[in-house]
């Protein structure tokens, strides 16, 4: 294995004794290229399009979110951006899509369950919305988030006594009954 010397620059004295050269040495293959250092400081693109979107850009963010998804079509938190910007935007036939993108790669990715949920049921689908919260909660049963919003959509169907079940456990995972829901930033709770 070749090994990666750092070496700083001897001392500028008269006496040799008091230069010094480092003992410690990192394998090359461990060493980081340009490309990985440069990456270590930009922006997490997640990030700037949660920006975007607090900041009501909702072009950018969509366009920003195109491009991620171009490059990385096996990020998921882009795909899911992806899929809330369109939604946000009113393109609602095509916010199944990257969710849909998602599940055949990953069937039990909790993430895109519980985003086609929000989907039904801002379609008028309790229904199917309470069924795709259900299958969310059975692979991720400690997300509070998940029991709230299946008691929200409970509560609106008129099953108020199978809705305070989901909230008391919602509560008892630590969510508040007054929560922002992910796709339109709106209180959802009374």
């Amino acid at each position: 294995m070749k090994k990666l010397v750092l070496t700083p620059k001897k001392a500028e004295t008269d006496s040799e004794s008091e230069a010094h050269e480092p003992e410690d040495t990192i394998p090359e293959e461990e060493s980081k290229s340009k490309a990985e250092i440069c990456n270590t400081f930009a922006p997490d693109p997640i990030e700037e399009l949660d920006e975007l979107l607090k900041q009501g850009n909702l072009d950018e963010a969509l366009s920003k979110a195109k491009k991620i998804v171009g490059k990385e079509p096996e990020n998921y938190g882009a795909l899911l951006y992806y899929s809330k910007i369109l939604f946000l935007k009113g393109r609602f036939a095509m916010a199944w899509k990257p969710l849909d993108e998602i599940l055949a790669k990953e069937p039990k990715h909790s993430g895109a369950i519980s985003s086609k949920a929000i989907l039904f049921e801002r379609m008028g689908k309790p229904e199917l919305a309470a069924m795709a919260y259900e299958q969310a909660i059975s692979i991720e049963p400690d997300v509070g988030m998940l029991h709230r919003n299946m008691a929200q959509v409970l509560k609106d169907s008129g099953r108020d006594d199978e809705s305070k079940k989901y909230l008391e456990k919602a509560q008892n995972l630590g969510v508040k009954n007054q929560v922002k829901d992910w796709y339109s930033h709106n209180q959802i709770w009374d």
